[in-house]
């Protein structure tokens, strides 16, 4: 081991003596048989797994990369959190999720799913560097959770082919909640009869703005629970299943969506699409804030507090614009709505 990395190793330790005595003063002797005792687990660990790179024992690791979760989750709980395994389709915003998750939960395995590559217009809300250009997304989310936890087992699903979404939440380990960051609807309604038959809580949020959405579907509660918590109907269901047609499908992620919630700009941007912009605008700083939401609210349901399905807002424009609910903006917002409304029952008419 060179000279820096032995002193590393001698930080790390006396870090690690402080998380597990933190009422006791530096004291040679005790740190002196931790620093042998966790050695010794180095050297087992490293011929047991045949691994050149082990650098702390995976209890100790733990022990001191959530130390500051301490008295927030409590020890049996951070047990739970490590052993439930998630599945994040969809790695745009979901990257954001899928890292801060392996960040906080430091969980024993992860899956994580899409087909796509990393591409200029990407790097304003994933936190890729111009280097990742052309990089599988699986990949690169797959990187930065190693980076973190040499010691979680990463799944990856890169398939087009939505027969192989099943078996991929089956296979190795199954999986306890989905993140539904995908923007194909086909898939998404594949993911919520799949969530159905295993019984899976789903979540699935809508960046928008500064604003996020937030739809949670409980359907280890409720078998019942109506998919898309009725956004889209059954007809709505049907005509996706049966349809490629881009103009149909944008209208029905936009019903799925909503319009309720959407500043002024973004309502705006709506009617800008194939006009002045290729598609609706994102901003990094929301989907962070979607990242972080996703997995306080997956920390919440696998711990058992009383989250149920439903719609949920986190509206930065109401909580920091001061003249957000005057009325002449909520009106003029609601004109808005009621144009974009039009325009999509017109559309729905010539068609």
């Amino acid at each position: 081991m060179s000279k820096s990395k032995k002193d590393l190793f001698n930080k790390l330790l006396k870090e690690l003596y402080k998380v597990r005595n933190p009422h006791l003063d530096f004291k040679q002797d005790i740190f002196q048989n931790l620093k042998n005792q966790v050695s010794s687990q180095v050297k087992k660990e490293t011929i047991l797994k045949g691994r050149k790179d082990t650098f702390l024992p995976k209890k100790a690791f733990l022990d001191l990369t959530t130390s500051r979760n301490k008295n927030l989750i409590f020890p049996d709980e951070q047990d739970v959190l490590r052993k439930t395994v998630v599945a994040f389709f969809g790695l745009s915003v979901g990257s954001h999720a899928a890292i801060t998750w392996a960040m906080q939960a430091r969980p024993d395995a992860i899956k994580i799913a899409d087909y796509d590559r990393i591409d200029a217009t990407n790097l304003n809300r994933i936190q890729a560097l111009w280097n990742d250009l052309g990089v599988r997304k699986v990949d690169y989310v797959e990187d930065r959770i190693i980076g973190m936890n040499p010691y979680t087992k990463i799944y990856k699903h890169m398939e087009r082919d939505a027969s192989k979404i099943e078996p991929f939440i089956r296979d190795n380990t199954g999986a306890d909640l989905i993140v539904d960051e995908v923007d194909n609807l086909h898939a998404k309604i594949i993911l919520r009869r799949i969530a159905r038959d295993r019984k899976i809580p789903i979540i699935t949020v809508a960046d928008v703005g500064d604003n996020v959405i937030m739809n949670i579907e409980r359907y280890d509660l409720d078998v019942n629970t109506v998919p898309f918590l009725g956004r889209l109907s059954q007809e709505d269901i049907y005509t996706i299943l049966q349809t490629n047609d881009e103009v149909i499908l944008r209208k029905m992620i936009i019903k799925l969506v909503g319009l309720k919630g959407n500043s002024e700009r973004m309502s705006k941007s709506l009617f800008a699409i194939n006009g002045s912009i290729s598609t609706w605008p994102q901003l990094g700083a929301t989907a962070t804030i979607a990242g972080g939401l996703i997995t306080t609210t997956i920390k919440k349901i696998i711990l058992g507090e009383k989250v149920i399905s439903g719609r949920y807002y986190l509206s930065l424009d109401d909580l920091l614009v001061s003249d957000y609910k005057l009325e002449k903006n909520i009106k003029k917002r609601n004109t808005l709505i009621k144009q974009l409304e039009l325009v999509l029952q017109k559309n729905d008419e010539e068609k």
